[in-house]
């Protein structure tokens, strides 16, 4: 029996592998749409085609993109999906649009540590 197991391990072609693959894909892409936002705005400034190109025809979870959102706005988003990426197998992590978005994310980070400011959430009713 094996003690551990490591990504390599992991099946790319099981339910669990492709469930987290889409899980960072759907991140991914909601970063991309938060990024897209302008000064002042939120997410429900990101159009409802949006939500459903990336979600799916059901998205009716308000809260949860409300709190992706917040994640986002305070950066523990970008932690958090490196993170879930660290888990993939290694066949996932090659897919172009997982490669760029990860990239993308580490060009984000970079920058904060650089000294640029990092955004800060939006206080509602102050």
């Amino acid at each position: 029996m094996v003690e551990e197991y490591t990504v390599k391990n992991i099946n790319p072609k099981s339910q669990a592998a492709k469930g987290l693959e889409m899980t960072v894909m759907r991140c991914l892409q909601l970063i991309e749409a938060f990024d897209a936002l302008g000064e002042g705005e939120d997410w429900t400034d990101v159009p409802n085609a949006t939500y459903r190109k990336i979600i799916g025809e059901r998205y009716m979870f308000a809260r949860m993109l409300e709190e992706v959102f917040n994640r986002y706005k305070s950066g523990r988003i970008y932690t958090e999906v490196t993170d879930l990426a660290a888990n993939l197998p290694p066949a996932a992590l090659e897919r172009k649009e997982i490669k760029d978005g990860l990239h993308r994310i580490s060009q984000a980070t970079d920058s904060r540590s650089k000294g640029r400011a990092a955004r800060t959430p939006t206080r509602r009713g102050r």
